[in-house]
């Protein structure tokens, strides 16, 4: 849904602001395409820019569902009263806008064109395309990003979130919380394809459980932040590296389950099947950590939060 003259979410064209289930599967992401409306093109190529915003207007929740591929996606905190502003830069002969809006659930991002074909999304995409996303820290939210062959740049530090899950196809990605989530949620889950995807102060989300399933790629997960009393977390990587930093105030008991990996973890204890640190049971927060990994290196290390 595109906004009309009288729809809240009018353009805004200000300058951009400053279990998992089945194991050993790479996650199979929808390739989606990237858009926009139809200002004057990018001058020398064959690009368009838009943005819309939409004002909080009394919501109590916001279910928001992001889709977007090729490109450079990226997404930021706000605590201003925009509940969302959405920047696109696009080719509009093979893609276009995805905006809906209704009853506290948006979907945004891009949508192909069922003329335009996927070959340049299957070739690396449009390397010039960018998506840049903010939300509102402002409204507790569920949060879904699918993201397909997009270099992402995701800061969630502050969000209110409820639930949270990313999809990342083949490319890139960089995930960091920043601040504190003021929200308890139950279960993150975290999909990797074919990527080197870093997330860092993971402790901040204020997750029971963590969910982390990564087919081939370079993955380094940071806990610091935790604000959980325990926290459990679930790690199945196909092929590749795994590097965990746990903060070493925390108490860590680790089980594996690997084949021909190269497993490190300094400083655990070994007793009744796991690997304990030797705080656990002195520690005000702890981490269950369990890793799956075939083919791969895996490193638990301990730092100071």
């Amino acid at each position: 849904m595109i906004p009309g003259p009288t729809d809240p979410a009018l353009p805004d064209h200000g300058r951009r602001p400053g279990g998992v289930s089945g194991r050993g599967a790479a996650t199979a992401l929808l390739i989606l395409g990237v858009a926009t409306l139809g200002t004057p093109p990018v001058t020398g190529q064959s690009l368009t820019t838009t943005q819309i915003s939409r004002q909080v207007q009394g919501e109590e929740r916001l279910d928001v569902t992001v889709r977007y591929s090729a490109g450079t996606a990226r997404l930021q905190p706000t605590d201003s009263r925009t509940l969302y502003s959405l920047r696109l830069v696009y080719d509009p002969d093979r893609v276009r806008p995805l905006h809906e809006y209704a009853d506290g659930r948006a979907t945004l991002g891009i949508d192909r064109r069922s003329t335009g074909g996927i070959g340049p999304l299957l070739r690396g995409g449009f390397p010039d395309a960018e998506m840049d996303l903010t939300l509102s820290t402002r409204i507790p939210m569920d949060l879904a990003l699918e993201l397909g062959a997009a270099e992402a740049e995701l800061d969630l530090g502050g969000l209110r979130l409820r639930t949270l899950r990313l999809e990342i196809g083949a490319s890139a990605g960089e995930l960091r919380v920043s601040a504190p989530n003021p929200e308890a949620m139950e279960t993150v889950q975290i999909r990797v394809g074919a990527a080197s995807f870093h997330a860092r102060e993971l402790g901040n989300l204020n997750a029971a459980e963590v969910e982390v399933e990564a087919g081939v790629g370079d993955i380094a997960l940071d806990f610091a932040g935790l604000r959980r009393t325990e926290t459990e977390v679930h790690v199945h990587l196909g092929v590749g590296s795994l590097k965990i930093r746990v903060p070493e105030e925390a108490g860590l008991r680790l089980t594996r389950d690997s084949f021909l990996t190269s497993f490190e973890a300094p400083g655990l204890e070994a007793r009744d099947g796991a690997l304990y640190s030797t705080n656990w049971e002195a520690a005000e927060r702890r981490i269950r950590l369990d890793v799956n990994a075939s083919f791969s290196t895996v490193t638990v290390v301990r730092v100071p939060d």
